[in-house]
């Protein structure tokens, strides 16, 4: 049922007009323009995969996280600048605050 979600948000992520890049096990890869609100869309899509996965599981409480990245990467959370805007996330800089608290 999980595949039937699956494929049922990635269809309406399309007919809507999301460029999707790649689907890997359960993470979806959407490309996005680099001046659009990416906290904005991010709700978009999320709203989109819940809902297409409450039709197919309807008794099944459904989540979803994103992040925004330049490139893929396994792992990468949710970043926000002071105004509150999803901003890229960067390895680098996680493996530098990660080293510091070793």
């Amino acid at each position: 049922m999980a595949s039937d979600g699956a494929k049922l948000a990635l269809y309406r992520l399309i007919k809507r007009g999301y460029r999707v890049a790649a689907f890997i096990h359960d993470e979806v890869i959407i490309e996005l323009p680099v001046n659009c609100n990416h906290r904005e869309e991010a709700k978009k899509i999320s709203e989109i995969m819940i809902s297409s996965m409450n039709i197919v599981c309807p008794d099944v409480r459904v989540k979803t996280e994103y992040a925004l990245m330049r490139r893929w990467i396994k792992g990468a959370k949710a970043v926000y600048d002071k105004d509150g805007n999803l901003v890229p996330y960067d390895s680098r800089s996680e493996e530098r605050r990660v080293g510091k608290e070793c």
